[in-house]
């Protein structure tokens, strides 16, 4: 196994208020057509989603073990590909991850195996929460040959660039480094701990640096078709939407009354998640099927529609750009 390192973890007195994403509304017909009319089939049936609001609270310092980033990819990468091979970003495709990766990525985020009733093990295809955990993470992390000078482009929400700024300059990482990196430091500096708790009315929640995960891989029949467990891009994204939590503004009610999570503008919580998904399915929708690809455009479309005010946001108008092609 790769050699790690003692590093301390860096935290800013920022208080913020955690919402939890998670499933618990089922989607009106209307936004259902609008699934399918992007091309989604899977998530377009009985696809449910609601965010909710708890206290805030500070950001404390912590001492833990840090690995080196690229110890890390050399880790997760497929045997055989390349380090910027979408093999190391899944996104549901049959893939490979080794038990060291997995250990490693726990290692890193402080992974409650104890709480999944789970241990790091060699997967295909992500299936278990433990395993969808690990395929967000990688994915997050993987390097997609897109720099720091273009993830931080015109148009990204300004809390989200200073974030991105602030720890490439803390970690020392040039505009011309690879974007993983700079995302990995995103989660790695915000997420301490990550549990388990199938009891949770929700996919995901976020508090005091914990991620507790919810039943993100029940399956279940709704419809005409089978829901199946939450595609690893979703959950990647997720992650990212959690661990923002730790430095840009909280949610507001939606506009509609039914809703308890908006956000006013892009910098919020969706404006993080919706910006790493897009520049994630502009570099892999090439080559990525058909239907995980519009799993990923559908989460973008249902995010984006968190985001009141929108218009001008390119993540949200850029769907053309993405160009998922049909197997």
């Amino acid at each position: 196994m790769a050699r790690r390192r003692n590093q301390r973890s860096e935290r800013r007195g920022t208080t913020v208020t955690m919402l939890p994403m998670h499933f618990g509304r089922t989607w009106t017909q209307g936004e259902a057509s609008q699934f399918a009319a992007r091309g989604s089939i899977a998530l377009a049936v009985a696809l449910t989603t609601t965010w909710g609001c708890e206290p805030s609270y500070r950001y404390h310092e912590v001492d833990g073990e840090m690995w080196e980033y690229e110890d890390l990819l050399g880790l997760c990468s497929s045997p055989g590909t390349p380090a910027s091979s979408p093999a190391l970003t899944p996104a549901g495709e049959t893939w490979g991850v080794d038990h060291t990766c997995a250990e490693a990525i726990g290692q890193v985020f402080g992974i409650d195996w104890v709480s999944f009733d789970e241990q790091p093990d060699t997967f295909t295809d992500a299936s278990t929460p433990a395993e969808l955990v690990i395929a967000g993470f990688v994915a997050v992390l993987g390097a997609n040959g897109m720099s720091v000078k273009t993830t931080r482009s015109e148009g990204i929400p300004g809390g989200l660039d200073g974030e991105l700024e602030r720890l490439a300059e803390r970690w020392e990482i040039p505009m011309s480094g690879d974007a993983g990196e700079v995302w990995f430091r995103v989660l790695a500096t915000h997420i301490d701990k990550v549990r388990y708790d199938p009891l949770i009315d929700a996919a995901m929640s976020y508090r005091s640096s914990v991620v507790t995960i919810g039943d993100v891989a029940d399956e279940y029949e709704s419809g005409i078709t089978p829901r199946t467990p939450s595609p690893p891009v979703e959950v990647a994204s997720s992650l990212v939407h959690e661990a923002a939590h730790g430095f840009l503004t909280s949610h507001v009610d939606c506009e509609n009354g039914e809703e308890n999570a908006c956000d006013d503008d892009a910098e919020g919580a969706f404006g993080a998640q919706t910006w790493w998904l897009y520049e994630w399915l502009l570099i892999n929708a090439p080559d990525l099927e058909w239907l995980t690809c519009t799993d990923g455009t559908g989460v973008l479309s249902l995010s984006c529609a968190r985001i009141i005010d929108n218009d001008d946001y390119e993540p949200c108008h850029g769907f053309d750009s993405i160009g998922c092609e049909y197997d």
